[in-house]
């Protein structure tokens, strides 16, 4: 996963137990006023009112900033309702023989989930005073160095990490780290290494910024017309960086690990499973409390 960020860098953001993670979020849990409320206020507003800086050199510990969870929790509901959104309409552009630009908003949409999947691990990505950082919400106790189970209880404080930047690669390797440093997960570990195993983190965003800022480059034979036979989209298997229809597989492919743990704590909790169920492209009803 090399990036502009050093190993060192990204292990300031330390492993967490999904287990306690989800459990620990039923403390937090936001009251949504409707189905596909969108998030009010904002972590981002929330730490601005409280005065929050991002750090500039060094991770800083904090213990309280309040609302900011239930937030972030409610953020991540809306992340994942965007990235199903950006994915039914990723795939209406592909049945309509639109190829290239249905690969775009494929991109876009497991950009979400992999956003999305971060806040629900715990781990923000604010931005305050102009000035982004990685926010852990769930840190590990500071004197846990051993990798020893952690309790939901125990997940008390905020580490907020200082990032020389914030560009879409360097999110990719931030939830590269998350994938690899995640115990007990709900998702599919096959397909989590898939998608850890990329080399480069500027790959993920490759194909999508060739065709916003290099003149010539296109896809499939569709610029002057939609393709009669439109490619079908990939199996959930094997990620190529060079396939042409890479960044649909990579949107498979985050989309079932954002699946995997938003439906794990929907089991225990009627709120966010209501909120599944109401995102775009989920048809399966939910008829219970």
């Amino acid at each position: 996963m090399p990036s502009d960020l050093s190993k060192s860098e990204l292990q300031r953001l330390r492993g967490r137990d999904w287990p306690a993670v989800r459990e620990a979020w039923l403390s937090f849990m936001p009251v949504f006023p409707k189905l596909g409320a969108l998030p009010d206020p904002s972590s981002d507003s929330l730490l601005e009112v409280q005065g929050f800086s991002p750090p500039e050199d060094k991770p800083v510990r904090l213990e309280q900033i309040a609302g900011i969870r239930s937030a972030a929790l409610w953020e991540a509901v809306c992340l994942y309702q965007k990235a199903k959104h950006t994915s039914v309409a990723a795939r209406d552009l592909l049945n309509s023989g639109f190829q290239t630009w249905s690969l775009f908003n494929f991109y876009h949409s497991a950009y979400l989930a992999a956003k999305g999947t971060m806040y629900l691990l715990g781990v923000t990505v604010p931005l305050v005073q102009s000035k982004r950082c990685i926010l852990d919400i769930f840190a590990s106790p500071e004197d846990d160095r051993n990798g020893k189970k952690i309790t939901a209880e125990a997940l008390t404080d905020f580490v907020a990490i200082p990032v020389p930047g914030l560009d879409q690669h360097q999110l990719w390797a931030w939830f590269q780290r998350l994938l690899a440093s995640t115990r007990s997960v709900p998702w599919d570990r096959a397909l989590a290494r898939e998608v850890h195993l990329i080399t480069e983190s500027r790959d993920f965003v490759r194909q999508r910024n060739y065709l916003l800022y290099r003149p010539g480059k296109w896809i499939a034979d569709d610029l002057l017309s939609p393709l009669q036979t439109p490619w079908a989209i990939p199996p959930r298997d094997g990620l190529n960086t060079e396939d042409p229809d890479f960044l649909a597989g990579l949107c498979n492919h985050v989309h079932s690990i954002f699946d995997s743990a938003l439906v794990d704590l929907s089991t225990i909790s009627a709120p966010i499973r209501h909120q599944m169920n109401a995102a775009l492209g989920n048809v399966a009803g939910d008829s219970s409390n």
